[in-house]
This record gives structure tokens, C-alpha cells and sequence, in this order.
């Protein structure tokens, strides 16, 4: 796929050097691909929040999206890469569970018991 961790590599750099010296009170905040601030939290919050390809209303569509990652104003993470939890075929399992989950429950009442899954 095309998904990314990192908006481009000035980006990469920047989170790693924001994450070495992040302390134990503070949270990185990384918006599609780029660190933008670290916020003072407390020592159980999340050492990072990420937000990936948030686009709302008229603007969200593929060209508007494609548009401002011409412009380096985004990236596109996809499911694993952007969210930084790409850890190898578990990751994708996990995703593939989840979604056929939601599918079960919301159109199958439940279960995919007698269905069948065509993938390509």
C-alpha cells in the first residue's frame, strides 16, 4: 500500500527527536504524519495522540485529499502505517477481525456463520 508513518522524512526526524526527549508529564501530538506541539498531560497519559487524513464535508474526497498531500498538508496512513502500530501480519489480522466483526453485527445479526467471503 501507499500508507506512511511519516509525512516525509524531515517529519520522521522531528518525532524522533521529539521522542527522546519527551518527558514522562508530556504527550506529542502528531497531525497526518508531522509532529505539530507537545501538551504537558501527567505520567498515565499517552505519550502520543495521533490524527491522520482528517478531512470533514466538502471537503473530504480524494481530490481535495490529494490536493494538499501535493502540498505536503498530508499523508495518507492507511490502516496500520499512520497509526504506528504496523507490527507485522498481526496488525492487518486484527484490522480484517474487527471490520468482518462490525459487518457480522451490523448486517448478519451477528454472525457470517453461512456466508461467503470472496477477497481478492
Amino acid at each position: 500500500g501507499s500508507g506512511k508513518a511519516a509525512r516525509d522524512w524531515n517529519s520522521f526526524d522531528a518525532m524522533i527527536r521529539t521522542l527522546r526527549t519527551l518527558k514522562n508529564d508530556e504527550t506529542m501530538l502528531v497531525q497526518s504524519g508531522r509532529p505539530v506541539g507537545v501538551m504537558r498531560t501527567h505520567e498515565w497519559a499517552p505519550r502520543v495522540l495521533i490524527a491522520n487524513s482528517n478531512l470533514v464535508g466538502d471537503w473530504a474526497n480524494w481530490d481535495e485529499f490529494r490536493r494538499l498531500e501535493e502540498l505536503g498538508l498530508t499523508m495518507y496512513g492507511q490502516m496500520t502505517a499512520g497509526s504506528w502500530i504496523y507490527i507485522g501480519t498481526q496488525g492487518i489480522l486484527q484490522g480484517t477481525y474487527e471490520t468482518f466483526s462490525a459487518v457480522a453485527a451490523k448486517k448478519f445479526n451477528g454472525t457470517l456463520a453461512g456466508t461467503i467471503t470472496l477477497t481478492a
